[in-house]
């Protein structure tokens, strides 16, 4: 049987931010806690990752700030 997919369309910021959310938010989850959401975020992360080469950049952390900051702002302005 053959697995459905669903595509979505994110801003690159939007992408970043939510893979280093995903990755903070599972890190930690106790073995026997594990369930179906967090297979979920963890399909999630292992689909961002996929895409995104600047995770693994020595300047991460900057890039995630500086993406924070853009979302806020284009948030803001709507």
């Amino acid at each position: 049987m053959k697995e459905e997919q669903v595509i979505i369309k994110l801003k690159k910021e939007e992408a970043l931010v939510l893979f280093e959310f995903v990755t903070e938010f599972t890190k930690d989850i106790p073995f026997e806690n594990r369930n179906s959401d967090t297979y979920a975020l963890w399909g999630l992360e292992s689909a961002l990752e996929k895409e995104l080469a600047e995770p693994f950049l020595k300047n991460y952390g900057k890039i995630i700030i500086d993406a924070r900051k853009k979302l806020e702002e284009f948030y803001r302005l709507k």
